[in-house]
């Protein structure tokens, strides 16, 4: 009798401590398997100076031009799927628009004779023909990544547009400053890995 007792005891410890692991876990990925839970020393320690940065821009959607509005949605939610949906929006690449990577690398070299500005802060602006289409591809390309195959199109534009409107346009100034203001703000509170970033650079 003892010994049933004892036995129901243990079995019971056993399944407690079981319902309790599993409640502390995140739920399963799609294919089944477990997602290792991302502690906040972990999640520091893959930050950048982007994800400090304001997730609206525009504010609603529905004030942006009407081609532009599905690619803001999606970068605030399909990018923010791994990331801080902050991340490309307060990022320093930027990408001029074109017909095609020649016709924007035409661009890039007028904007070198009237915008030198441009390309001596690297930590501000990284302006390349096609800096964000290799992103976004490398992005999609994840496991974890939430981006469809016909969301790639939608982002692409919205990031483009944004560049030229926010980083290279009449926005250029206060894009300065906002970036500068991260820059400085996560220099700050997470040096060592603003040193490894900038040592990567990663910035």
């Amino acid at each position: 009798m003892r010994g049933t007792l004892t036995m129901r005891v243990s079995l019971l410890a056993v399944l407690v401590l079981a319902a309790a692991l599993g409640c502390s876990r995140p739920a399963p990925a799609a294919d089944g398997s477990a997602p290792a839970p991302v502690s906040a020393r972990e999640a520091a320690q893959k930050a950048y100076p982007a994800d400090l940065g304001a997730r609206e821009v525009y504010g609603a959607p529905g004030l942006l031009p009407e081609a532009q509005r599905e690619g803001y949605v999606l970068v605030k939610t399909a990018c923010g799927g791994c990331h801080p949906a902050s991340r490309p929006l307060h990022h320093r690449y930027a990408e001029p628009e074109g017909r095609d990577v020649p016709d924007k690398e035409a661009f890039i070299a007028s904007l070198k004779k009237e915008r030198p500005e441009f390309f001596k802060e690297p930590l501000i602006w990284q302006v390349e023909a096609d800096v964000w289409k290799r992103c976004v591809a490398r992005m999609a390309g994840k496991p974890s990544s939430g981006i469809a195959e016909g969301d790639l199109r939608p982002i692409l534009s919205f990031l483009v547009w944004d560049s030229g409107r926010r980083k290279l346009g009449k926005g250029a100034a206060a894009w300065r400053a906002s970036r500068r203001a991260l820059l400085e703000r996560f220099k700050a509170e997470q040096p060592r890995r603003y040193a490894e970033l900038l040592a990567d650079d990663s910035l």
